[in-house]
């Protein structure tokens, strides 16, 4: 029995050593290549993991032909992780020629942006090129090209930074020698870290031979300097690849979708067949637009709905089943094509017109994706979410977004039965079911979420620390929003709070978000989450509930930065919920304690983005005082920019001035308000010479005018309308001319006109 057991030991031994031989011979021919660079390879951080390798394999073999086991197998995954070692840090030495590959990512919102370098076209984002490929089409450049369009600002000569702030027509990036030298730390990226000074960006424009633009539909997109030199990369002996994500802001967007709108509110907000033919030529980068503008302007929704159906090829009116079906069925086969899914998209409006009222037909097409690959990559920026899965597996996140705007009461007892044991509640497939369960506004949610907490507590934490784990509870909470969950899932977020606050944030974020007019959300928020107080107080004060004036007095109180991030938030997002604590710190910033001698800016911008009955009478109570506060008050509202119509109401009082002075600044005041009647107003002092400031008001309109301009963009006449439409005038043809940058041999300069 002795002899028959250790023959089958023996027999064991020798399988797993000749199993185990592949993997050594591999490494080993791996380090002879890495050896045999000629010097190239020299850091550190490449020869430790081969010192690491070889001695592994030694003691592999020693714990093998001892008997040892159950030590060899733990070893094999050191082997394993010491080759990744040395494929991820000694990638780019081994075998390089020619099978480099570089990834171009382009804007997250807007596919498919026309790249190229040194202007050669090479293709659109996501962009996958090969090294030789790219040095077969583009040849170097000597000199850096003159940048036709940046964000400069030309008046400001004193900042020696201001050339790393600005964007950009041309950005200079050097993948080749990127790739040559990486990953030797000063070479990996040039201007990574802080804004430069402005003579360290022109040395590095000097070096590089490459300079890389974007367009799309004929616009011109701008982008940093830094764009391009964030990238990293894994590879081997078969070559690497090169991961880079560039921000591409296109100038002439914004005007753009003013002027596209401004024809349909023309219209009555019915898309005429120009209109349409117009949108179809833009769609890329009108659509996203469209979108967030139809969410907060309801009477745009028929336009967002039209040209779905013009892009999907849908019918108008009532759909039969056998077309609903048809519609579903093209977006499942056009997000396979593509192998993703975006949210908002084409795609995703029209599953959703598809399965209205449909509850049978989503529970059907929801069970049939279940059998596919559940894995896949998950990116977001903002509101935009991108799924990526390889073909028929695209199908499930579809069809879980469907699931989760419309929830089919019949597919309830399905989606609880795939996440009902344990074991599904550990899987990332589980997971997200466990989030559509949860979503439903049913009472045996709370038993399950329950449950599941409790799962996740009574686990062995990780190797990170419970912390950790609790932190990754925490993201997945955020995208719960059951109302009849919510005291459930913040006493854990209250309980657990992670160890640091990125995740803490996120989560008050999506309850701010989806829970805005919860009168006891500020008290929860201030009592019981480890933010900190400044972030409190810039969440607290997006909330539309009263009672978030005596939270951000409170906070305001205890820390004074959290004053200034809550008038922030209202400057930015207006909020007439917060109108006492506006007019709270006006008495604080002219009491006795503080005695500013200006009013600071987010209160100016507050104050005159806040429109509601409680703030005309302050503005009007601290107006009729007269004297150093009236002053005061009229010089903080001059000398900040803002444009607020709504306060019209303000050209009466302006008109009834009699002080020189005072008339004067509330000159200032009107081309701020920008309306007829500030305007009139502005023409009546022109005209009259006992008005005392002819001089001043004739100044001030013609710059009335010109702030008009600027904010119309000079384009909204007929014809540039019709043009646009047309297109007789392009997007860029709607931008204020720049000026050009042109370099000089050392530097970039102004091009004298």
């Amino acid at each position: 029995m002795k002899t028959k057991t250790t023959r089958t030991h023996l027999w064991v031994k020798v399988t797993a050593f000749y199993l185990m031989l592949p993997i050594y011979l591999s490494i080993l021919l791996g380090m002879f290549k890495l050896f045999g660079q000629s010097g190239e390879y020299k850091t550190f951080f490449g020869i430790l993991p081969t010192v690491v390798v070889i001695a592994v394999l030694l003691s592999a073999i020693f714990l093998i032909r001892s008997g040892k086991l159950a030590i060899p197998l733990i070893v094999v995954a050191v082997f394993l992780f010491s080759a990744m070692m040395i494929g991820e840090i000694g990638g780019f030495k081994l075998d390089r020629g020619g099978k480099t590959q570089w990834t171009i990512e382009g804007d997250f919102k807007i596919p498919g942006i026309d790249v190229y370098c040194n202007d050669v076209h090479l293709g659109q984002t996501p962009l996958i090129i090969t090294e030789d490929e790219f040095l077969a089409k583009v040849k170097l450049w000597d000199t850096p090209p003159s940048q036709q369009r940046t964000t400069l600002r030309e008046d400001d000569h004193n900042d020696d930074t201001r050339f790393g702030w600005a964007q950009y027509m041309w950005i200079p990036s050097d993948f080749i020698e990127y790739t040559k030298r990486w990953p030797d730390e000063e070479m990996q990226r040039p201007l990574w870290g802080g804004i430069q000074k402005d003579a360290e960006i022109f040395e590095f424009c000097k070096k590089t031979p490459y300079w890389w633009r974007f367009e799309k539909n004929g616009c011109v997109g701008l982008s940093s300097f830094k764009s391009l030199l964030s990238w990293g990369g894994s590879g081997g002996p078969f070559g690497a690849k090169l991961s880079t994500g560039s921000t591409v802001k296109f100038p002439s967007l914004d005007k753009h979708f003013e002027v596209f709108i401004a024809d349909l509110k023309r219209n009555n907000w019915q898309p005429d067949q120009a209109w349409m033919k117009h949108f179809a030529a833009y769609k890329d980068m009108l659509f996203g637009k469209l979108y967030q503008y139809a969410q907060k302007h309801p009477q745009a929704k028929p336009a967002l709905d039209a040209v779905v159906r013009q892009e999907m090829n849908i019918p108008k009116g009532e759909l039969s089943d056998g077309q609903r079906r048809q519609i579903l069925d093209d977006v499942l086969r056009r997000c396979e094509e593509k192998s993703e899914f975006r949210i908002p998209s084409f795609e995703s409006e029209a599953s959703l017109l598809a399965c209205r009222d449909k509850p049978e037909m989503i529970g059907e097409y929801y069970k049939k994706s279940m059998g596919r690959s559940r894995g896949g990559r998950i990116s977001s920026s903002g509101s935009y979410i991108r799924y990526g899965n390889p073909g028929p597996a695209i199908r499930l996140p579809v069809m879980r977004w469907v699931v989760n705007q419309y929830q089919p009461p019949q597919l309830y007892n399905q989606l609880v039965y795939s996440v009902g044991n344990n074991a599904g509640m550990s899987r990332w497939f589980g997971l997200t079911d466990l989030k559509l369960v949860l979503n439903y506004p049913r009472d045996e949610s709370k038993k399950i979420l329950r449950y599941y907490l409790k799962t996740k507590q009574n686990q062995k934490a990780g190797p990170f620390g419970r912390a950790h784990d609790n932190e990754d509870i925490i993201r997945w909470l955020k995208d719960i929003h059951n109302s009849a969950l919510e005291p459930e899932i913040r006493r854990f977020v209250q309980d657990n709070p992670g160890r640091h606050g990125h995740e803490l944030e996120q989560f008050v974020n999506s309850r701010v978000k989806h829970f805005p007019k919860e009168s006891e959300l500020p008290s929860w928020i201030l009592h019981y989450t480890q933010l900190r107080n400044d972030e409190k107080a810039r969440l607290i004060a997006k909330l539309k509930t009263d009672s978030i004036n005596h939270h951000l007095s409170y906070l305001s109180s205890v820390n004074p930065r959290c004053r200034d991030k809550a008038l922030e938030a209202f400057y930015h997002s207006p909020n007439r919920y917060g109108d006492e604590f506006i007019i709270d710190s006006y008495h604080h910033y002219t009491g006795s304690v503080v005695q500013r001698r200006s009013l600071p800016s987010n209160f100016i911008w507050a104050l005159a983005a806040t429109d509601t009955p409680k703030i005309r009478a302050f503005i009007s109570e601290v107006w009729d005082k007269g004297g150093d506060e009236r002053k005061k008050l009229l010089e903080g509202l001059r000398s900040h920019s803002w444009h607020h119509p709504h306060m019209n109401w303000l050209v009466a009082k302006i008109e009834q001035l009699t002080q020189k002075d005072e008339r004067i600044i509330g000159l200032c005041l009107l081309p701020h308000i920008g309306t007829d009647d500030a305007k009139a107003l502005l023409e009546k002092w022109a005209n009259d010479p006992a008005s005392g400031v002819v001089k001043e008001a004739k100044w001030r309109l013609e710059y009335f005018d010109k702030k008009q301009k600027e904010r119309q963009g000079g384009v909204f006449t007929q014809d540039t309308i019709d043009g646009l439409l047309s297109g007789k005038i392009k997007p860029d043809d709607l931008l204020v001319p720049a000026t050009a940058y042109i370099w000089d041999g050392e530097k970039y300069i102004p091009e004298k006109k």
